[in-house]
């Protein structure tokens, strides 16, 4: 876990953060596999040149369409400018998400990636695809999960508490 209070991770000058994804980036991989959803910006579109991610969101999901919904309303709802979101579709048959996901392309988020998985990984495989896909710090949620204002700040907070914290796993209420 990367001290947020000021330290850059590996490879950047102190107080920098890496921009967000360009066109063949590993978050923004150049044309689309099939089956593949389009980054929330639509290709050859940059992304905000002044965006800086410190933390990137990763949601597996597998069907549960109104979790789904729900849970990425409330992220949006209270989402950071420095934080992008990356939905990843583990193969569902549940055609409601493919539906989702079309609305949230065609809401062309600019902190949103949408993906696919062309075969079911499952849980801890979609989990992993978007952590290895991130050059930032991660917070994995379930897809059912309902977030609230300063959730991310309390979290953000624990990790920048110890540099040795390695993960933050916060009470439910649930």
């Amino acid at each position: 876990v990367h001290d947020l209070r000021g330290m850059s991770p590996p490879g950047l000058p102190k107080g920098e953060y890496r921009r967000a994804p360009h066109e063949g980036s590993p978050m923004r991989p150049p044309g689309r596999p099939k089956g593949e959803y389009r980054s929330a910006p639509h290709e050859g579109s940059p992304m905000s040149a002044a965006a800086h991610f410190v933390i990137d969101i990763v949601v597996p999901v597998y069907n549960a369409p109104d979790d789904l919904r729900a849970c990425v309303e409330s992220v949006l709802a209270h989402l950071r400018p420095d934080v992008r979101v990356a939905l990843i579709d583990d193969a569902s048959p549940d055609p409601r998400i493919a539906e989702i996901f079309e609305e949230l392309e065609r809401r062309a988020h600019p902190q949103v990636v949408l993906l696919r998985n062309e075969r079911n990984l499952g849980f801890t495989g979609t989990a992993n695809r978007g952590m290895q896909l991130s050059r930032a710090d991660v917070v994995l949620l379930n897809s059912d999960t309902i977030v609230t204002a300063g959730w991310l700040d309390a979290i953000m907070h624990c990790a920048a508490t110890d540099p040795r914290n390695g993960t933050i796993t916060p009470f439910s209420n649930n």
